[in-house]
């Protein structure tokens, strides 16, 4: 294993010698910088002890972050398999521990493995959030940020009536924003092989009430993209586009049944995906592992 993570660690600083060397990003290309907004970069299902896939997808982090310095990293669960223990963060730290800075984590159900997901909480500490609830709110640019616990079990449900679900509601009032984008671990809608996640409905109606543009997940090893949806499932320009981003090194899934609703789809390549969050709109792009990968990107204005 330690032979593993050394090569791994060669691997990356090899990345990075690349992606100085380059005018684009690593894999495929991107819209330009935004310089009135602000940078997301997404993914998750990453790091095992024994393999190098979370070496590889740091890479590529690492490449985006040489032309968006101030890029923020929103890290959607399952971070450090297989149980989330302490020295599985210490293998994930190896990869991803020179991000911590700049991460927004939420907990996959890999975490909740070990008691509590205590091995999350101690190696995040503050940056998780309340141990007791794992779902806190922040402000990138001009967005409101909603990263959310999906573990429904352990934080006493995701239902209209559960903490969660009345502290979104009320922080949604409390801080009205033109463009709002929420993430959380279990998707809401996949054509991956778990699925539909049925349990997020009410969070899932909550946000489409409130005029959210963007929900990113994980849980299924791919990528999916999705037109926007209505607090049903329907089809809405005005709803909200959701992405599922787990491909960060994990595996891959196949698809199992594909959803109707679904607009880009790949289950292949590793990658992230960038979100260029402006003032009154965003885009965005699946950065690839593979040079001249799979792309998928687009743009649009906030509700």
């Amino acid at each position: 294993m330690q032979k593993v993570w050394l090569i791994g660690l060669l691997l990356l600083l090899g990345l990075g010698a690349v992606a100085g060397s380059r005018s684009a990003p690593l894999g495929s290309s991107t819209p330009p910088p935004i310089s009135s907004g602000a940078t997301l970069l997404a993914v998750g299902d990453i790091s095992t002890c024994d393999s190098l896939g979370a070496f590889i997808t740091a890479g590529i982090v690492q490449a985006q972050l040489l032309e968006q310095p101030s890029a923020k990293l929103a890290l959607l669960g399952d971070i450090a398999y297989e149980r989330g223990t302490d020295e599985e963060f210490k293998c994930f730290d190896t990869a991803w521990g020179k991000f911590k800075s700049i991460s927004y984590p939420v907990p996959g159900n890999h975490e909740y493995f070990s008691d509590n997901a205590a091995g999350y909480y101690k190696y995040f500490g503050t940056r998780a959030g309340d141990p007791k609830r794992g779902y806190y709110t922040y402000t990138l640019g001009n967005w409101r940020m909603y990263a959310l616990n999906s573990n429904c079990q352990a934080i006493g449900g995701c239902d209209t009536s559960s903490p969660q679900a009345k502290w979104l509601q009320k922080t949604l009032l409390e801080n009205p924003r033109a463009c709002t984008l929420a993430y959380w671990h279990h998707p809401r809608f996949s054509s991956g092989h778990h699925g539909n996640n049925d349990f997020m409905q009410d969070i899932w109606a909550i946000l489409a009430k409130s005029g959210t543009e963007l929900v990113l997940a994980g849980h299924d090893h791919m990528y999916e993209r999705f037109k926007p949806l209505d607090k049903a499932g329907k089809p809405n320009p005005k709803g909200i586009r959701s992405f599922v981003i787990g491909t960060g090194g994990r595996s891959f899934y196949e698809f199992k049944n594909l959803n109707p609703n679904s607009a880009a789809k790949q289950n292949t390549e590793l990658g992230i995906v960038k979100f260029q969050l402006e003032p009154n709109g965003y885009s965005w792009a699946f950065i690839s592992a593979k040079k001249n990968g799979f792309t998928d990107t687009g743009r649009a204005n906030c509700q």
